[in-house]
């Protein structure tokens, strides 16, 4: 078939050319890191091993993330820090999560004490 250069250079299936990866989408990427954050942060008060696999993943990502910033992407814009705080407010309600979580494991084990004291924690 016959394809034009714009259609040539158009993403397949959602993977860009290797030769032009145009822009770091900031929402797709964001977005999967504060899932993995959100759940690292639940899931550490049931079962804290899970914390290994997520050190392991942040720390290939902060590898893997600079490189691509740095060499491969070309920025288009500049928030001016807007982002840093939209992300840290959402890692501050996970950690509102994360305290309840663990106020209802602590009432669940009947460690009444332990667990008002986590609630002034969050308070």
């Amino acid at each position: 078939p016959s394809l034009t250069r714009r259609d040539a250079k158009a993403e397949c299936l959602g993977l860009r050319d290797f030769a032009n990866p145009g822009w770091f989408s900031y929402g797709k990427f964001g977005a999967q890191d504060l899932l993995v954050v959100v759940l690292l942060m639940t899931y550490s008060v049931m079962a804290p091993v899970v914390l290994v696999p997520g050190l392991l993943f942040f720390a290939i990502a902060a590898v893997v993330y600079r490189h691509q910033l740095l060499y491969v992407y070309t920025p288009i814009f500049e928030s001016g820090g807007i982002l840093f705080m939209a992300i840290y407010r959402r890692i501050l309600f996970s950690l509102f999560i994360l305290h309840f979580t663990m106020t209802g494991i602590l009432f669940l084990k009947r460690a009444y004490y332990q667990g008002y004291a986590v609630l002034a924690l969050s308070a």
